[in-house]
């Protein structure tokens, strides 16, 4: 059967612990006590002083890991920043591959951009921003710049294509007429 030792820990300012252990009022108080040996004493204290090595360790490696995590986040977080700050010139070909693309394949799924809220939105799954970026290759840091310069041009297209097909729509019955 096995005894707690009554101990103190404090835990340090850096993250860190300490075990004090007030081993001579414990060590009495187990003299006391017939069922355990001096020896046996002295080997669990030796492993619970083992276990405490080991968890401080345990405890560094893991600050490490935590530091190293906070670089890397604030590095990416430097990086997306500074890619959003910067602004992309619209040009020709670009617009041409982007007009072709929404009027021939994405016109088929989204007929209507409704607000600009909708227009603006480039994460969600099905918008119209992330299935074009996703298409024309856009890395994510770049595609805030990237959307607010040719967002304009996809929901024109859509409109335009509407229009066309309203008024090829239009000939159809005004000649049945």
């Amino acid at each position: 059967m096995m005894k707690r030792v009554s101990n103190d820990c404090d835990i340090r300012s850096d993250g860190g612990s300490s075990v004090s252990w007030n081993v001579m009022d414990d060590i009495d108080s187990f003299v006391d006590d017939e069922e355990f040996s001096n020896e046996e004493l002295v080997k669990w204290i030796r492993m619970l002083q083992e276990e405490v090595r080991h968890l401080d360790n345990m405890n560094e490696v893991m600050k490490k890991e935590v530091d190293e995590l906070k670089v890397r986040v604030e590095t990416a977080s430097t990086d997306i920043i500074g890619r959003s700050q910067k602004s992309v010139e619209v040009d020709g070909h670009t617009y041409r591959m982007i007009n072709t693309f929404v009027v021939n394949k994405v016109f088929l799924l989204k007929k209507f951009v409704s607000s600009q809220q909708q227009l603006d939105d480039f994460t969600s799954d099905n918008s119209l921003g992330k299935i074009v970026m996703d298409k024309m290759g856009v890395e994510i840091p770049d595609r805030l710049p990237y959307w607010s310069a040719y967002k304009e041009i996809a929901a024109d297209a859509i409109a335009n294509r509407r229009t066309t097909i309203t008024n090829d729509m239009k000939k159809v019955v005004m000649s049945k007429l």
